[in-house]
């Protein structure tokens, strides 16, 4: 199976596919990637 074209999907896509593929880490850093790019700043939970 390919996998989606994390850079193409928009938030919400990538929000939807998370939600249904919880242990894709390499979907989680897309969206990272995506908030972060749009000026939001991420804050661990410790």
């Amino acid at each position: 199976m390919n996998k989606p074209n994390f850079r193409e999907m928009t938030r919400k896509q990538l929000r939807d596919y998370i939600l249904q593929n919880r242990v894709d880490t390499e979907a989680i850093h897309a969206l990272a990637l995506h908030i972060k790019s749009n000026g939001k700043r991420l804050n661990s939970v410790d």
